[in-house]
């Protein structure tokens, strides 16, 4: 059996609760602090912001750019994959941990913020900056809440969003994403499949989302599409044991690939590919 690929060190963020950044930013923008029922939400104590005109990814530029990945809860997560429950977060955590670490890793970012609706995926990343949304309209809503709220600190940031499921990101193709949008119209890459994996916007008011099935066609309305200008494992986001297997022979982030070789290994999971194609595929879907 393989052998497991050793992890790089992490990164260190500065953060600090969001509750108490919230209730600062309330007074200093003559605007209410948290109401009783919102400082009884259960994220005060693990769930933070960066402080304010910090440089929480160390020296590098604060007009660097901010980035949301969002993610969503982990029990709907890649059901289309036919894994168990504890096979899908495993993979989910482990796929969102390699992007994370991309995309710290890139030299334009200077914010890294996780939007979810759940407290498993905030307490599974307890160094990471997280931001726990209502969840009451799914992720595009959760994506917009998360940017409305953080954009109060450095308003005119750029910003951008990259999806949770992409493992196979490397800095520099996603360094050249945000370059190319430098005082520019909103650059969108597609997924292999027509969807979107990566949306950046010079204007933080322009990065406006419509993640679902064919989402690429409708961001193009509003987006240019620079996907040619990198690789393809930056397309590759993975929905399926497919587009897993995919990923492995582009080159998985050492996570994902530990994640990979816990299931058994690329040769078992083509057997588990198979049986799900002679079954009629997994009845459940994303």
């Amino acid at each position: 059996m393989p052998r497991p690929i050793p992890l790089p060190p992490p990164v260190t963020t500065i953060t600090r609760p969001v509750s108490s950044m919230q209730s600062t930013l309330g007074r200093d923008l003559g605007r209410r602090g948290p109401t009783e029922e919102e400082s009884l939400r259960p994220h005060p104590r693990r769930a933070h912001h960066p402080v304010p005109l910090v440089n929480c990814l160390g020296s590098r530029p604060m007009s660097g750019w901010r980035i949301l990945i969002p993610v969503k809860q982990l029990k709907l997560a890649k059901t289309r994959t036919g894994l168990n429950a504890d096979e899908r977060k495993s993979l989910s955590l482990a796929m969102l941990r390699d992007v994370l670490a991309a995309v710290k890793q890139t030299r334009e970012v200077a914010e890294v913020i996780i939007c979810t609706s759940d407290p498993q995926v905030r307490d599974a990343c307890p160094e990471d900056t997280s931001w726990l949304t209502s969840g009451r309209g799914g992720l595009n809503s959760d994506i917009a809440e998360t940017l409305a709220a953080v954009s109060m600190d450095a308003p005119g940031r750029p910003s951008a969003v990259v999806v949770a499921d992409l493992p196979c990101l490397r800095p520099d193709d996603l360094g050249t994403v945000l370059s190319l949008a430098v005082r520019q119209p909103p650059d969108l890459v597609s997924s292999c499949d027509g969807g979107t994996t990566i949306l950046a916007a010079w204007q933080p008011h322009r990065l406006k989302t419509q993640f679902g099935e064919g989402s690429a066609r409708e961001h193009t309305r509003c987006y240019r599409d620079v996907s040619s200008h990198i690789g393809i494992g930056n397309r590759l986001d993975i929905d399926t044991l497919e587009a897993l297997l995919q990923g492995h022979l582009v080159g998985l982030g050492p996570r994902t690939q530990n994640c990979l070789i816990s299931l058994g290994g690329p040769h078992r999971l083509m057997d588990r590919r198979e049986h799900q194609r002679l079954a009629g595929g997994p009845k459940s879907h994303e």
